[in-house]
């Protein structure tokens, strides 16, 4: 049925964190128990031509995406890289006051691979828990 409404309308199928599904680092992108439907419903879109578009966000690629991935393929993969020291230290800055060496600042953001969303997280978390203190979240509070 889902298929049918791909090519039918012009839609929008958004898969958000799809490495929840993957089983964690398998080079192989292969699924968790129960989540083995989810590579048909890739596969099929990938393959069965409609005027639709899934979008799939991930930090893991799923094993069906591998083999239909390319320029003149069906799949294109977009690959973002997390940001840099100075953006990474703007973003954080802008929510408030902070104390850190410029080794804290780069283990910090290199910590979260630069991820804007899991920097403005933990800073958030550093501002009421270590009072600003980049280096004492560093020694005592990371994951």
């Amino acid at each position: 049925m889902l298929l049918h409404y791909l090519k039918t309308y012009r839609c929008l199928l958004i898969l958000d964190n799809a490495e929840t599904l993957l089983l964690a680092e398998d080079p192989i992108g292969r699924y968790r128990a129960d989540y083995e439907d989810y590579g048909q419903l890739i596969k099929q879109v990938g393959e069965v031509a409609h005027q639709s578009c899934l979008l799939l966000t991930s930090r893991e690629k799923p094993q069906e995406l591998i083999l239909m991935d390319g320029p003149t393929r069906p799949v294109r993969s977009l690959i973002l890289k997390g940001l840099d020291i100075q953006a990474g230290k703007q973003i954080i800055a802008e929510l408030g006051d902070f104390t850190a060496s410029e080794e804290d600042w780069r283990e910090l953001i290199g910590l979260y691979d630069g991820n804007p969303l899991a920097l403005q997280l933990v800073s958030k978390h550093i501002l009421e828990v270590f009072f600003g203190s980049i280096a004492e979240f560093l020694k005592e509070g990371k994951p």
